[in-house]
């Protein structure tokens, strides 16, 4: 435990500088005494005399922003070194404590992973209809298959929350059969979270409501407790838009979103960022050995707790290994039309330290549809992004399936293609990496957005919150709100530019190029096809 000195000649443990030593070791034994005779305590915060709080301070294992350090600051009386755990009714000291988040299922008969959906609910719907999992009505009929819809659901369209809705619904009736619906967490899932909206389309700021209930309504008692946990000194979400500058129409989509907002709570929080289902592991962008060895599970009960915010798990960040530009929602390096050979070799180690056969992952478009790289032994990451949002390049509606018998198969609207058609040896190589179009893959590290930062340290973001008062955004209204409201998405001349880059290739390689939505885009010349 180290020793802060203060002004007064004294440190933070209530000692003369100069009786330190001696005074340090009486402590010490004082408190190895009332440990033998009193264990519960010697740790117990309600201490009466001027115990206070010294906040974030790190101890051996404990994790920071846990620990809590109580001294007596009583000019009559000067307690010995006292080291307390804080047992809040909101705050979470050990990992029993996050919410339980099943991670590892058995191997299952069949699995169907569908790639990023962006906003596009009929292409959701298309993908649904063609993997045998919907009706007529838009009701579950899978059985007991197992859905794995691999992140993304947000952003570039103005469908949003009806892909949200209708996964939703699905998981409730996959459920009472047997079967499961599984939505993983994107990039662009936590860039709404982290109140960052470049990529929200104008129309997609409408249709987030919850029954019209108002902070402002919120118990006084409540708004009195956010004030001392230094929330801002506004007590209410359209307060704190007021004083960001940002626009009114932002407010449901903020409440909805943020953590700890109706929608983390609700639905974002039970998104996964890492799932693995028998021999197949799933993950938006990609898994690296270090993420492995910080856990999966882990990773997962963070995020959720996270997302859930306020008054659950009031004091629990957003988890850094999802800070990294190679997080498990940015990671690239195995998605790129040829991964490097070292990319290759981590994720064999990564998949056999998992007991794992292949990875299953969105976030990078694909000119070729769904397809496969493979490793030196064998193993196989499927990258499943086609594209096939109208916000991003309409690409084809293709969904991957997994056998329990170890199959893995492309259904397409047209056919239901073997693994071997699918990869790289087979489509050839490719003529373009999609990601040089500027504006079809969202980077990593964008630029630093004033109006977010200044959101995620006020009211709008509680988990974040640091007692900022948006100062900052009072003085640039204007900006905040231009910012806000800025929507990149692709447009017609960046399609036409994916198409012309698509037909750039020659031989075997060259790619027909249809840009109708269910048609193929990027089909290599020679396939063996299996007719469904």
């Amino acid at each position: 435990v180290s020793v802060v000195s203060t002004s007064d000649g004294t440190d933070m443990l209530g000692f003369s500088r100069t009786m330190r030593p001696a005074r340090l070791a009486s402590a010490v034994a004082a408190l190895a005494v009332l440990l033998c005779a009193d264990p519960a305590a010697a740790f117990s915060p309600s201490l009466s005399v001027g115990l206070r709080v010294l906040r974030r301070a790190p101890c051996l294992s404990t994790p920071p922003k846990r620990l809590q350090v109580f001294h007596a600051r009583d000019a009559a009386v000067r307690w010995p070194a006292m080291v307390a755990v804080q047992e809040r009714q909101e705050q979470i000291t050990t990992q029993d404590d996050l919410p339980v988040f099943q991670t590892v299922y058995p191997a299952q008969q069949r699995i169907i992973a569908i790639g990023d959906v962006h906003g596009d609910a009929s292409a959701l719907a298309g993908c649904l209809r063609l993997a045998r999992l919907i009706d007529g009505n838009g009701d579950w009929r899978g059985g007991v298959t197992h859905l794995v819809q691999l992140g993304d659901v947000t952003d570039r369209g103005d469908g949003e929350r009806e892909c949200i809705d209708l996964l939703s619904k699905l998981r409730g009736q996959a459920e009472a059969v047997g079967g499961k619906v599984h939505v993983l967490l994107g990039n662009h899932e936590i860039m709404n979270a982290d109140l960052d909206f470049r990529y929200v389309t104008p129309n997609a700021w409408k249709g987030w409501e919850f029954a019209q209930l108002e902070e402002a309504q919120q118990p006084a008692e409540q708004a009195a407790e956010e004030g001392k946990e230094g929330l801002g000194a506004v007590q209410s979400l359209g307060d704190a838009l007021i004083e960001l500058g940002w626009p009114s129409f932002t407010k449901d989509r903020v409440d909805y979103f943020r953590p700890g907002g109706r929608g983390s709570k609700d639905e974002i929080s039970k998104m996964a960022v890492v799932l693995q289902i028998g021999d197949s592991v799933f993950v938006h962008g990609g898994l690296k050995l270090e993420h492995v060895r910080y856990g999966i599970e882990r990773m997962n009960r963070e995020t959720a707790a996270w997302l859930i915010g306020a008054p659950e798990f009031r004091v629990y960040d957003k988890p850094e290994v999802l800070e990294s530009t190679e997080s498990p929602m940015w990671l690239r390096s195995y998605s790129v039309p040829s991964p490097k050979d070292s990319s290759l070799v981590e994720l064999d180690t990564v998949l056999r330290t998992l007991g794992a056969k292949r990875m299953v992952v969105g976030h990078t478009p694909q000119l070729r549809g769904i397809n496969a790289a493979v490793t030196e032994e064998g193993r196989e990451v499927w990258r499943c992004d086609t594209g096939m949002s109208a916000g991003m390049m309409s690409g084809p509606q293709e969904v991957l399936e997994i056998l329990g018998d170890g199959r893995v198969r492309v259904i397409t609207p047209e056919s239901v293609q073997l693994d071997v058609d699918r990869t790289a040896e087979t489509l050839g190589e490719p003529s373009v990496d999609l990601c040089d179009i500027k504006g079809l893959c969202t980077p990593a590290n964008g630029p630093e957005l004033r109006h977010a930062k200044d959101a995620q340290h006020h009211h709008l973001h509680p988990t974040l919150a640091n007692g900022t008062t948006g100062e900052a955004a009072k003085q640039q209204p204007k900006q905040a709100k231009k910012a806000v409201t800025l929507n990149p998405k692709p447009t017609g001349a960046t399609r036409a530019a994916v198409e012309a880059a698509s037909g750039a290739g020659s031989g075997a390689a060259s790619s027909q190029v249809v840009t109708s939505r269910g048609q193929g885009f990027g089909k290599a010349k020679a396939r063996r096809e299996v007719r469904a």
